[in-house]
């Protein structure tokens, strides 16, 4: 995730929740056809795998949402940022 771990960006730098995603999102591009991966999310991060599941289904095996909402066939990632925008605004 950018501004986690080894990833140059610094957080002040990020202005959205997409862009914290990229690297994650380059990685799994990356990944050749055949390999899977498992996710695991805690708070803010299981917005971040719900976002890779949508975008590369093919490449996740497993998810794990950790003291998050999860996403499924009714309510998707720009379902939960609609219901809970308040998040992002405070």
């Amino acid at each position: 995730m950018a501004a986690s771990g080894v990833h140059p960006k610094q957080a002040k730098e990020l202005n959205s929740i997409v862009e914290y995603a990229e690297p994650l999102f380059e990685f799994l591009e990356g990944l050749p056809h055949e390999e899977k991966v498992i996710l695991v999310g805690h708070s803010i991060g299981g917005l971040v795998l719900s976002m890779a599941m949508e975008r590369f289904p093919e490449k996740v095996d497993v998810a794990v949402f950790a003291a998050h909402l999860m996403s499924g066939p009714e309510l998707g990632f720009h379902s939960i940022l609609e219901e809970c925008d308040w998040i992002f605004s405070v």
